[in-house]
């Protein structure tokens, strides 16, 4: 059986993706998006039932979509963002604010596809390491009861 040819370009890429992350519907500036990693998943929880026939059947209930974004630091903006926005408020005893994130994937048949994970609850994981002559790496993940796929 003769191998398909396959180039470079038949493939999904990182710079592929971006990421938005919107709040009342304004955009949030967390400073130059320099996305090193961009990660989604479902989170499916599975529960087997085992029946006295002796078969196992395992039921699955979707829970919602969790992911993380790692970013290269730029600036103090998303510090001051999260202080400002997350921090403060909630502190102060304000709801805990939700967000809308839209991915966008420039696909290989130069099509688009759109995916908007609404009502997701920011986290601010990592503010980075601080170590000479690296670059400091910061981590935010979320978690968002629905993914819609336009």
């Amino acid at each position: 059986m003769v191998q398909p040819i396959l180039d470079s370009a038949q493939f999904t890429l990182g710079p592929n993706n971006s990421v938005a992350i919107y709040k009342g519907g304004s955009e949030l500036d967390i400073g130059l998006l320099t996305e090193i990693n961009w990660m989604s998943k479902v989170d499916i929880e599975k529960k087997k039932i085992n029946l006295m026939s002796g078969y196992t059947f395992t039921l699955a209930f979707i829970q919602n979509w969790t992911g993380e974004i790692t970013i290269q630091r730029t600036s103090s903006k998303l510090d001051k963002l999260w202080f400002n926005s997350y921090e403060a408020p909630v502190k102060a005893g304000a709801a805990y604010p939700s967000v809308n994130i839209i991915q966008t994937i420039r696909e290989t048949d130069g099509s688009t596809s759109r995916y908007t994970f609404q009502g997701a609850a920011l986290f601010y994981d990592d503010a980075g390491t601080f170590s000479n002559e690296e670059g400091v790496v910061q981590k935010i993940s979320f978690s968002a009861p629905i993914r819609i796929v336009s």
